[in-house]
């Protein structure tokens, strides 16, 4: 989680995130650090509601395909739940989404780095 704060802050890449990184093309990482260095302020028990409605919880399955607790498992209610805890527990100037990774109810995060450059290119996401 260091090495990828460091990369959204400054935009250099540690050895650490390295290996990741040399997984997307210049555009595609340019954007991942915009992504990471966005802040957001909403209402967290709003959002939370927003979060349970059928089109949010398809986006978020569709999310969940990327980003999971474990390869081959979709991350759903993982990501559902870092999502909240982010937005309810934010800071004055709002939330990023080193917050919801920080808030991801396991240790580590599985991420489809194929099926994300897909998707981004695709636009589907």
């Amino acid at each position: 989680m260091e090495s990828l704060e460091i990369y959204a802050e400054e935009g250099r890449i540690t050895k650490e995130f390295a290996f990741f990184a040399s997984q997307f093309d210049e555009k595609t990482l340019t954007e991942l650090r915009e992504t990471l260095r966005k802040r957001h302020k909403i209402n967290g028990v709003k959002f939370s509601r927003l979060l349970k409605t059928p089109l949010m919880e398809d986006l978020l399955k569709s999310m969940g395909e990327i980003f999971s607790t474990h390869p081959n498992h979709n991350g759903f209610y993982a990501i559902r739940g870092a999502l909240i805890s982010a937005a309810i527990n934010q800071p004055e100037e709002g939330w990023t989404a080193i917050d919801i990774m920080k808030a991801f109810p396991t240790e580590g995060i599985s991420i489809d780095t194929e099926l994300a450059t897909k998707m981004m290119q695709n636009s589907q996401f």
